[in-house]
């Protein structure tokens, strides 16, 4: 519907008969605004970025995700939303960088994230906007990636706009060290096919 004054709500779940359930998040227009202040976003963590009270979704949404989840009979539970969710640190001198748009600089509201998904059967998360391929695992303790896998996310790449050239190597270097990582690529450009049955999702990672 048109919005009705300054807010439009983009949230939704889709239904596709028993087998799947898409959660079509909304993570720009309720955000808390991203911390500390960092050039690009990119930076080490400030206390700030540890403030429960930041969120990713706004308290409607949030609200509104763990009754829709909570409701869910469906084999598949897929989230589809547009910032990574798998931690992914740099080298930033002696300390880590994080890119802080993602949910990264929301461990919170990431934390509150996992915990609704620990609730329903086969969640996977889909993700985009990062002009990079990606397999990464969202971890029992979102914030160490060492602890075991609960969720997996899907990173699509961009269809035609690349991924900053001066950055690719650093990106995939240190995506490709974290534990919660199994697979980057920021060099190609393409798209993901996902099969889904009753037993298996599958995805095709697709390169033109």
């Amino acid at each position: 519907e048109p919005p009705d004054g300054a807010d439009v709500t983009l949230h939704r779940s889709i239904t596709w008969g028993d087998l799947a359930r898409f959660y079509v998040l909304d993570g720009r227009q309720h955000r808390s605004d991203q911390a500390c202040d960092a050039a690009l976003d990119v930076g080490v963590a400030c206390s700030e970025v540890a403030d429960d009270e930041r969120t990713m979704l706004g308290d409607d949404q949030e609200a509104w995700l763990g009754d829709e989840l909570a409701g869910s009979t469906a084999t598949w539970n897929v989230v589809a939303q547009q910032t990574i969710v798998s931690k992914i640190s740099v080298p930033l001198g002696t300390g880590e960088g994080l890119n802080l748009d993602q949910w990264d600089g929301y461990p919170a509201a990431r934390r509150r994230l996992v915990d609704q998904l620990r609730a329903v059967d086969n969640p996977v998360v889909i993700t985009g906007d990062i002009h990079a391929s990606g397999v990464g695992v969202v971890t029992a303790d979102p914030d160490d990636p060492a602890t075991p896998a609960v969720v997996p996310e899907l990173v699509g790449t961009s269809i035609s706009s690349t991924f900053p050239s001066g950055l690719v190597e650093v990106f995939e270097s240190a995506a490709a060290a974290m534990p919660s990582v199994r697979y980057v690529d920021a060099r190609r450009r393409g798209y993901v096919v996902c099969e889904v049955t009753a037993d298996d999702l599958t995805a095709d990672f697709r390169y033109m």
